[in-house]
């Protein structure tokens, strides 16, 4: 799975989530794209922090007869951490909304359905900022740690002969 696959996964699981709980006011956007959206008076943003490669990478070797070929498939099970944060009046409402959002099961299924297991929703925290109006507001967040697999496959000839030769040294 991709990482732009991963988020389209995670935010249609997040607006099905919320609309599940009788929230479809709430916009869902992934922060800090390359192109510019505008920004939302309200609503939830979400963006990758990290993503961290979990335990070994795992090989398979196979023979395809039909191509004549060996084909190695090696995977990696990827942690990738986002950030989902609130924005607007309700901010801490929503964030919390959207937090249970991830620990439903619901979101669980309907995120394993499209490739992904959620590991972790961490706790909302809320530190205090200054706005451009100089008034004081809160900026809840929380992270959502979900792993997905990466495959990659490499097809090359089979071996077609093993000659094997001896002789005095």
């Amino acid at each position: 799975m991709t990482a732009r696959e991963l988020a389209i996964l995670l935010r249609a699981q997040l607006i099905a989530g919320l609309a599940r709980y009788g929230d479809t006011a709430t916009q869902v956007v992934q922060a800090y794209q390359q192109g510019q959206q505008g920004r939302i008076d309200a609503g939830l943003y979400f963006f990758t922090v990290t993503g961290h490669r979990h335990g070994w990478q795992a090989r398979r070797h196979v023979y395809d007869p039909d191509a004549d070929e060996t084909v190695t498939e090696e995977s990696q099970v990827i942690e990738t951490t986002f950030q989902v944060f609130g924005l607007g009046p309700q901010a801490e409402d929503i964030t919390h909304a959207a937090a249970m959002v991830c620990n439903s099961l619901f979101f669980v299924e309907g995120m394993r359905a499209g490739g992904a297991g959620v590991q972790r929703v961490g706790d909302v925290r809320n530190p205090i900022i200054q706005n451009d109006r100089g008034q004081f507001e809160g900026n809840p967040s929380f992270d959502l740690i979900v792993t997905t697999r990466q495959t990659r496959v490499d097809r090359r000839p089979a071996v077609e002969r093993v000659e094997i030769r001896m002789g005095r040294i």
